[in-house]
């Protein structure tokens, strides 16, 4: 199969690319002048070369694309995103430590909430069952230690349900099943396959 393509994109051209991400098995993502063509089947073929023109004008092509907040590439390995938070996650690391000596623990779980935890929770039903989420969760150990002061080799897997927070791993079960709960129409459930109890 030829990779190598020019689509000339018209008016009806976004439907053309569309139909063409849906032959080479690809999902496509298209923001003014820049498009992302993610391959799921092989890896080899997420480096193509597929020149898109719209307008006489060439669209440039992305290996990632930010999107309503969330880094996607052209490999869905989520490690560019889990990159682009990392910096924000270290800082509430930095802000946690800086402030622990000076106010409660009601405040430090406050701005643990509001510093580290709402930028874990944005998008995690993407990138939580990413191999490179457990840097994230690494650091989330390394907060917990800070807020119960215990050490580095310390275990902290019984603080987490001390402090009532969720670990990484289960806070991505919870943010699926809420999401499964909230969009129901669109799963089938057994029941409506076969009417034997399962």
């Amino acid at each position: 199969m030829d990779y190598f393509h020019t689509v000339r994109l018209h008016d009806r051209g976004l439907q053309l690319l569309q139909s063409l991400a849906k032959d080479y098995a690809c999902v496509l993502y298209v923001k003014p002048n820049c498009a992302v063509l993610t391959h799921i089947l092989s890896k080899s073929v997420a480096h193509s070369d597929i020149n898109i023109i719209y307008e006489n004008n060439y669209i440039t092509k992305m290996n990632d694309l930010k999107f309503l907040g969330i880094n996607i590439s052209n490999t869905f390995t989520w490690k560019s995103h889990i990159e682009k938070i990392l910096p924000k996650l270290s800082s509430a690391c930095f802000t946690l430590r800086s402030i622990k000596p000076l106010v409660s623990p009601q405040m430090l779980k406050a701005t643990y909430y509001s510093q580290f935890h709402s930028i874990i929770l944005y998008g995690l039903e993407f990138w939580g069952n990413s191999a490179h989420s457990d840097t994230v969760f690494k650091i989330q150990k390394i907060i917990i230690r800070i807020m119960t002061g215990i050490g580095k080799t310390d275990s902290c897997t019984k603080l987490f349900s001390h402090l009532n927070i969720l670990p990484l791993p289960t806070l991505y079960i919870f943010a699926i099943l809420h999401f499964v709960m909230k969009n129901k129409e669109f799963f089938t459930t057994n029941k409506e396959i076969h009417q034997y109890g399962t």
